[in-house]
């Protein structure tokens, strides 16, 4: 399996905090949302486009694995 951690970084740059839906080649941000509630409205509007959906902090110190 291909590491995608740069391009995470890439796509989330300037992004720290709130919820995002990512594309599924991870090229961009679809949606962004303070909460998850607000972010899936949002998708909800665009037709619920195909995505990755993930928190965003400030660091990685919040994800363990």
């Amino acid at each position: 399996m291909k590491n995608n951690s740069k391009s995470f970084d890439k796509v989330l740059k300037g992004f720290t905090s709130g919820w995002v839906s990512i594309s599924k080649d991870r090229r961009y941000v679809i949606a962004r949302g303070k909460t998850l509630d607000d972010l899936v409205k949002k998708l909800e509007k665009r037709g619920n486009p195909e995505g990755v959906i993930t928190r965003v902090t400030t660091g990685f110190s919040s994800y363990v694995g």
